[in-house]
């Protein structure tokens, strides 16, 4: 957010204006929507020769805003009305300059501007825009000295205002407006006058609270010591809230790293485990295919033997089952690989003000990472399933061959032989439904559904069907899933399988409604 620094010159101008203020300097937006600096004449009035000096602070258009204003009297053109004035103001948007600085700059300019705008204590204009102004020469070097405001709440408006009866040379205004940031969280505008006249008009009203800060009187300091020691158990309350959450910060890690230090020890064991259990499997794999290649070049050592005449039936009988027994013992004897699974991160219990957000973020990472790794190892796995599936096939090809190739008595042997030698059983395969971007939250309404029914004929392909979803919900179905329709077709499927038959691998509506049908609303 920006800083600006404006300057303000207003007063009052009788029939038909009233009270008019301009910015000469600064932000013209900012002008539009910060209140005037009008005074509420049945509060606090202004009188021949007196001075009023105030601060203020504001949340205007998105800025944090402090003005100091200086009034003086003047009277209107033609009019006798009492408490009018002119003035000038300073106006701040989110760093303030020292408060000499701004004393000194905020004097230069209202002086300049009584100068060249009052004759006769009377206001030669009759708008704030006709006003002939002189910015102070050092004005724009104010932007190199400012700071930032602490410990101020500018949204709370408390309606409460104070009037201070002191000195107001510049060095006790240099305290009181030093001192007054504080109070501005108790009071929203805060005057200084040392005009008596002024301090018993306010007091006769009793509107704003009066205060003196002359003499004895030292109001103004036990103000601000008042504020102190309220604000004092807060701080306190504050500190131990901070300590105790510190507290819980500390206890937090150590558990954290302690869970995380288990886990990398987890971790390196499953990884040493794995890493055994893998080159197991290499092994058993490299013995798998040479017990196959054994197994197979008995055999046609026996069907060479028969072809040969060179031995009897029921010795190679007997010869080729003793070579199938051993072959499946030693298959039997292999072990299938079993990795073991990666362990999940450990995670941190401070709550946080996106907490919820945060959760649903990490666990749709964790999800995904935890599919990734369960694909890798489905996919380590398979290696082995399709070694011993192409190693059957072979086995059954060459067998195959031989079945028509013999004679009469080898096909007995063979045919014996194939009905005798186990296949490998492959095992079943479980796929996942990958989700769809954005996973689906809603699916069509029984209208939408019944629409989309009237379009769809017996046998139509999944895939045609999808389009016919696609085309008759573009808003909550294409919109959000085009590109996407290989997932929605697998989704749409998990959904509905009653509705659909499968031939040779290609899916066909069959019958009945589908009425789970993924969609996707905005909330």
């Amino acid at each position: 957010m920006s800083n600006s620094i404006n300057l303000i010159a207003f007063g009052t101008f009788g029939n038909p204006n009233g009270f008019k203020q301009t910015f000469f300097v600064g932000n013209k937006e900012l002008a539009k929507t910060v209140k005037t600096f009008d005074l509420n004449t049945n509060a606090i009035k202004l009188f021949v020769n007196s001075k009023v000096y105030s601060i203020r602070k504001e949340f205007a258009n998105g800025f944090n805003t402090i003005a100091y204003s200086i009034y003086t009297y003047a009277k209107e053109q033609n009019s006798d009305r009492s408490g009018t004035f002119i003035g000038s103001s300073i106006l701040y948007t989110n760093k303030i300059a020292k408060e000499h600085i701004t004393i000194a700059q905020l004097n230069e300019f209202h002086n300049q501007l009584v100068s060249k705008n009052v004759s006769s204590d009377t206001i030669s204009v009759n708008h704030s825009d006709k006003f002939s102004v002189i910015k102070p020469k050092d004005f724009d070097k104010i932007e190199y000295d400012l700071r930032e405001i602490e410990n101020l709440n500018f949204r709370q408006n408390t309606d409460n205002f104070l009037v201070v009866f002191c000195n107001i040379s510049d060095n006790n205004l240099n305290l009181f407006f030093e001192h007054s940031i504080a109070l501005l969280n108790v009071y929203d505008t805060i005057y200084f006058t040392d005009s008596q006249e002024v301090a018993e008009f306010v007091h006769q009203k009793g509107v704003f609270k009066l205060i003196q800060n002359v003499g004895d009187k030292r109001d103004f300091d036990r103000e601000i010591n008042n504020y102190i020691d309220e604000r004092k158990p807060k701080r306190e309350q504050s500190i131990i809230e901070f300590e105790r959450e510190a507290q819980k910060i500390n206890d937090d890690k150590n558990r954290t790293i302690q869970e995380f230090k288990n886990q990398i020890e987890q971790s390196e064991r499953t990884h040493f485990e794995n890493e055994k259990k893998l080159k197991e499997a290499k092994e058993d794999f490299r013995k798998m295919n040479q017990f196959y290649d054994d197994f197979i070049n008995k055999t046609k050592h026996l069907i060479s033997q028969l072809r040969l005449n060179n031995g009897k039936l029921e010795e190679v009988k007997q010869i080729h089952n003793s070579n199938k027994t051993l072959f499946n013992n030693k298959i039997s004897g292999l072990k299938r690989p079993n990795f073991t699974t990666t362990i999940a991160k450990p995670k941190g219990i401070l709550p946080t003000v996106h907490q919820r957000q945060d959760f649903e973020y990490s666990s749709g990472y964790i999800r995904r990472e935890e599919r990734e790794e369960l694909e890798e190892e489905d996919f380590k796995i398979d290696k082995y399933k399709v070694a011993t599936l192409v190693l059957a096939i072979l086995l059954i090809i060459t067998w195959v061959y031989f079945l028509f190739f013999k004679s009469n008595l080898e096909t007995e042997v063979n045919q014996e032989q194939v009905n005798t030698v186990q296949q490998p059983q492959k095992p079943v395969e479980i796929t996942k439904t990958e989700d769809l971007n954005p996973i689906s939250n809603s699916t069509l309404s029984e209208n939408d559904y019944r629409i989309v029914a009237k379009n769809l004929i017996p046998n139509m392909k999944l895939e045609e069907v999808v389009k016919v979803i696609f085309n008759k919900n573009p808003t909550e179905i294409s919109s959000f899933y085009a590109g996407q329709e290989t997932i929605y077709s697998k989704n749409l499927l998990e959904l509905n399988k009653k509705c659909f038959v499968e031939k040779e691998g290609i899916y066909y509506f069959a019958k009945d409604t589908i009425r789970q049908i993924p969609s996707y609303k905005k909330k």
